[in-house]
């Protein structure tokens, strides 16, 4: 684009701003003011270069005029169409600055910065210089919550960052800063980002298919089991453990009382089930603490059963 003439730049500067603030445009009569005096007429004129026949038709639907302001006149103008340099505008920060203050005060840092000091750092890597510590050339950043806030809301929360995920905005700020425990302080950061919560569409894969169990072919060598809880107290008891036989579908209900464990369960169950049919071919199960326990899972692979366990939040 830079080679292309000035009538080309501002064209195209003008079509790359209709289509950036369209939601805010259509609907609206506006006015495009230009210190290009041939682009006044654009609306009027035939159609007679290829930029012209591409760019035109991006112009309908909207209610707009074109005003021709001349160059003196034209001071906001950002001279993109007559320089070859890109002119970039930094807001000033005192972030630095705060950094400087509050990395003499940590206490975790105190005696590396003395150490830098003196000419003798515990490592290679470290250097002091000007108010700063450096691991590697990035600043290491003091154990300050005020600090570190700032630091993620500037490169994932601020305009010119626009949001990135939990790897590009680690990406950013490794480069730059270093802090123990930077990945867990940003992937926090972005899970608990409002923003990216309500504008993101959700990046997991699809549950897939459903996987249906096989059928049994024998009573009482395949069951399933669970835990009824929240009861209200009978002599004592307030949660029934529930054993069904996958092919028969017929249950056997047992009390437990809220203090159970996976030794008491078992206990329960071989007295249960166990003395009456053997033990099973496999149990299907969900992931409570008591299955999922070592005594249980143990107990199990000795008696040769297999322990079948459905995915969490999604049986």
């Amino acid at each position: 684009m830079q080679n292309k003439s000035a009538y080309t730049r501002e064209f195209y500067a003008i079509t790359e701003a209709i289509g950036k603030f369209r939601h805010y445009l259509l609907g609206h009569k506006f006015i495009i003011r230009t210190d290009q005096k041939s682009l006044k007429s654009l609306m009027d004129q035939s159609l007679q270069t290829p930029d012209q026949q591409a760019w035109l038709p991006k112009f309908l639907g909207y209610d707009f005029t074109i005003e021709y302001k001349p160059r003196k006149d034209n001071q906001a103008a950002d001279a993109l169409s007559r320089s070859f340099f890109m002119a970039w505008s930094n807001r000033e920060t005192n972030l630095m600055s705060k950094i400087k203050q509050a990395t003499p005060l940590d206490p975790h840092l105190q005696d590396v910065i003395q150490a830098c000091a003196a000419g003798n750092p515990p490592n290679h890597n470290y250097a002091y210089t000007d108010g700063l510590l450096q691991w590697k050339q990035r600043v290491v950043i003091p154990r300050n919550e005020e600090i570190i806030q700032l630091l993620l809301k500037e490169y994932h929360s601020s305009p010119i960052k626009g949001h990135d995920g939990i790897n590009r905005t680690m990406a950013m700020l490794s480069s730059q800063f270093y802090w123990p425990s930077m990945l867990k302080d940003i992937t926090y950061y972005v899970q608990e980002c409002l923003i990216c919560q309500q504008a993101k569409s959700a990046t997991t894969l699809p549950a897939g298919l459903l996987q249906p169990l096989p059928i049994p072919n024998q009573v009482w060598k395949d069951i399933a089991m669970d835990f009824i809880t929240g009861l209200p107290p009978s002599n004592g008891y307030t949660i029934i453990m529930v054993v069904i036989d996958r092919l028969s579908k017929y249950a056997y209900l047992a009390p437990l009382k809220a203090d159970y464990n996976s030794k008491s369960v078992a206990e329960l169950f071989i007295n249960v089930v166990v003395k009456l049919y053997g033990f099973p071919r496999t149990i299907v199960s969900d992931r409570d603490k008591i299955f999922i326990s070592h005594f249980w899972q143990h107990l199990f692979k000795l008696s040769g059963t297999t322990l079948n366990m459905s995915t969490t939040y999604h049986p």
